[in-house]
């Protein structure tokens, strides 16, 4: 940093703010913890095995307010996969749904890999982390999240207070509420549960008829399995999807898909398999093969979109 200092430069932070946050060691370590700056980025680096800084610099003359306020969570996109645990239950307790988020008793919710990542209580927290799982991989204005919240509790309200017989009371979001709100999504955001940015990521969950994916993933599918997709995430991706993936340009509706796949079946690059083991198909008559090939493109789009890699 010295040498930064002499060309009229400060530290701000490390690329992933989350990184450099202690809110995820134990209260001792934290407390530990509590000292000057670079002295504590320097521990924090040991304790996490760091092996390469990405540094953020700006200017001496700019004056850096490192308390962070929940206030300005506002001003972010927030996304998260979350789901309640509770979905993989079975169906009779799936059924319970309306009534546990309702109700002042913890609820776990999971992440991607199936991980329980937290526990809430309030009815209030509860419909946040449903609101964010209900649209990932797409992000939220805050604004537009609370305006779902605002529905969704509304609708659990009105199921209760038919079952009870009761006229419907409109649940009101107070300014108590919000920072609520604010409070556990800046406190989830330092813990790596949510995703904070300035501008929604450009990528749709539709899938148009003539389906269109982001060039550089075009690009990629022609050159390896190793694919980027919109949120800079890389999945490897089958011989299939990377097939399709490189025909979505705009010009391909699902017929011309199916010609790329029944081309790909002709030249022996692609083998249709009848069932879970694998068993290759021998013998099919044209109109189940068509069949197969519609079930194989949708699911195909359908992954594509899901996992962030169309544009229209």
């Amino acid at each position: 940093m010295e040498h930064a200092n002499s060309h009229g430069l400060q530290y701000l932070t490390d690329t992933t703010a989350t990184f450099t946050s202690i809110e995820n060691f134990f209260a001792e370590a934290a407390e530990k913890l509590d000292i000057e700056l670079m002295e504590q980025e320097q521990y924090v680096d040991f304790l996490r095995n760091t092996h390469f800084r990405t540094t953020l610099l700006c200017h001496q003359h700019i004056s850096v307010n490192r308390n962070l306020a929940s206030d300005k969570v506002s001003d972010f996109y927030i996304a998260a996969p979350l789901k309640p645990v509770l979905q993989n239950q079975s169906t009779a307790e799936t059924s319970e749904t309306s009534e546990k988020l309702q109700n002042q008793k913890l609820e776990q919710f999971e992440n991607l890999a199936g991980e329980a990542v937290l526990s809430v209580a309030s009815p209030l927290l509860k419909a946040v982390c449903l609101c964010l799982g209900e649209v990932w991989p797409q992000s939220l204005s805050f604004d537009h999240l609370m305006q779902r919240v605002y529905k969704l509790l509304m609708m659990l309200e009105g199921d209760r207070s038919k079952e009870e017989g009761e006229g419907f009371n409109a649940t009101i979001l107070s300014s108590a509420d919000i920072d609520e709100v604010r409070t556990m999504l800046l406190e989830f955001y330092l813990k790596n549960i949510v995703e904070l940015s300035v501008y929604p990521p450009q990528f749709t969950m539709f899938i148009s008829e003539y389906p269109i994916a982001s060039p550089i993933a075009r690009l990629q599918s022609e050159q390896g399995k190793d694919v980027t997709n919109l949120r800079y995430e890389v999945f490897t991706l089958n011989f299939t999807t990377r097939q399709m993936l490189k025909h979505l340009d705009g010009t391909h509706d699902r017929a011309a898909l199916l010609e790329v796949l029944r081309q790909s079946i002709e030249n022996g690059d692609l083998t249709l398999y009848k069932d879970e083991n694998k068993q290759a198909l021998t013998e099919v008559d044209a109109a189940e093969l068509h069949d197969l090939m519609s079930h194989q493109v949708e699911n195909v789009l359908q992954t594509l979109a899901k996992k962030a890699y169309l544009i229209a």
